[in-house]
């Protein structure tokens, strides 16, 4: 059955790659912290309110209150004057530990320890992961969220009858709503997962009694949403007001922008840039082909090198996000990044919607050939993906406020592209594709590490 490791190498070597590729991250982090990456796109917003939190952050702002919260703290009780660099390694160092859980939750997921090797090192590398989880936004707290829900639903779903988790898991939601609004897509995957684990394994006497401690754990997570945007309504946020189209008018991305390619869609292979290159543009490219040039290159030129690195203090003066250029290497690399990467988005939307129908599959049947840990995966990752792809056709400027950037599903998109190996795992466990099993699993691996090399080239 896949999902269950190979006896050899040992363990210890799991472990050994997963501490290498945590560090690799960390170094990534800090390579970029050197760049002054965390200056990114709403660059001066975030640093505003962090200045003049709490009083002068309300529910009229788009984000929950946690990450002008952290670096107001950091600001106030480490330094006042190098509180950016300080908060960008806070970001870069929960998101290695977020990395760490969720190689242990792929491990689970896939039977090939050296298919499990190459997801690792492709979400380690995976540029869009690489460049939030330095840059001053909320989005720099999701994957580890994720993954501290994810791992707690897990062990729930094997066992309800764990109540430090569901207490862990009640936390876990409330810190992360309170970090970002995105997060409310995992409370119905949650309640699926665990409503199913209760009528299975909770037997007849327990049945009630768990589901209601289920109950009881969840709904401050819940309510603590509600109550948000309740805020943001009274007060007329963006989140629950001001980016809504009005009712009845013509959506400005339609079903089909979002859903079908473009003729033009051809032009990102050549990498263009966020601003320069044309991808604000509406209609010009469809969803699916910004997805992938954004996921895949340094859209916004984050980790080029700043232009006036001896400014001192730069970081409280900066008006606005300044504009940094690639060198000739960079945008060429980039250009490659993109057009070898597309077998991994491939792969990420066959694997994703082969492991959905599995994983309906497993929670309508008990038997099912999809490992628990990659049903908690899916599950959750679509549950995370869908208020952003179901609100995209309603939102009045989804293109110029660029809510097809990866930034705003990148657990969910991690997890889409793991899914990916996930599916070949399984198709290499066919008796009609043993004899090429091993050949197949060799040259996945192989293109991964190419294609890390790329992406590691340009980021470096």
């Amino acid at each position: 059955m896949s999902g269950a490791p190979e006896s050899s190498p040992p363990r210890a070597w799991d472990t050994v790659l997963k501490g290498a590729l945590c560090l690799l991250s960390a170094g990534l982090g800090a390579r970029g912290i050197l760049k002054r990456a965390y200056i990114g796109q709403d660059f001066t917003y975030h640093r505003d309110l962090i200045l003049s939190f709490p009083e002068g952050y309300t529910y009229s702002n788009t984000n929950p209150p946690g990450l002008y919260w952290l670096g107001s703290l950091i600001r106030g009780h480490a330094t006042q004057d190098h509180y950016l660099p300080v908060l960008a390694g806070v970001f870069v160092a929960l998101n290695a530990w977020g990395l760490w859980v969720l190689f242990g939750l792929l491990r689970g997921a896939v039977a090939s320890r050296l298919l499990w090797a190459a997801a690792c090192l492709f979400a380690t590398l995976v540029p869009f992961r690489v460049i939030h989880a330095v840059a001053l936004a909320a989005d720099a707290f999701t994957l580890p969220l994720f993954a501290w829900i994810a791992v707690l639903t897990l062990r729930l779903y094997e066992d309800p009858r764990r109540g430090f988790s569901w207490v862990g898991l009640g936390t876990a939601l409330l810190c992360a709503l309170l970090c970002k609004y995105t997060f409310v897509g995992l409370l119905p995957a949650i309640a699926l997962l665990l409503g199913v684990s209760i009528a299975r394994r909770a037997g007849p006497g327990g049945r009630l009694r768990w589901a209601l401690i289920g109950v009881l754990c969840l709904v401050p997570a819940a309510a603590c949403f509600l109550l948000q945007a309740e805020r943001s309504l009274a007060l007329k946020g963006p989140i629950t007001s001001s980016q809504w189209l009005p009712a009845g008018a013509d959506p400005v991305m339609r079903w089909g922008d979002i859903l079908l390619p473009k003729p033009g869609d051809a032009a990102v292979l050549a990498a263009p840039e966020y601003q320069r290159g044309g991808l604000c543009g509406t209609r010009v490219f469809s969803y699916p082909a910004l997805l992938h040039v954004a996921s895949f290159t340094d859209p916004m030129n984050l980790y080029e090198a700043p232009l006036h690195p001896r400014l001192e203090y730069w970081e409280a003066r900066i008006q606005n996000q300044f504009l940094r250029t690639r060198t000739r290497a960079s945008q060429a690399l980039q250009a490659l990044s993109v057009q070898w990467s597309l077998p991994f988005s491939a792969l990420a939307l066959v694997g994703s919607l082969s492991c959905a129908a599995r994983s309906a599959g497993a929670l309508c049947c008990r038997a099912s050939s999809l490992a628990p840990a990659a049903v908690v995966l899916t599950v959750l990752a679509l549950g995370y993906y869908a208020p952003i792809v179901l609100s995209l056709h309603r939102l009045s400027d989804p293109y110029g406020q660029g809510y097809w950037l990866p930034r705003l599903i990148l657990p969910a998109l991690v997890v889409f592209f793991s899914l990916g190996f996930v599916w070949v795992d399984q198709a290499c466990a066919r008796p009609a594709l043993s004899r090429y099993a091993t050949a197949i699993r060799k040259a996945l691996a192989g293109y991964t590490l190419v294609g890390a090399l790329i992406y590691a080239a340009f980021l470096l």
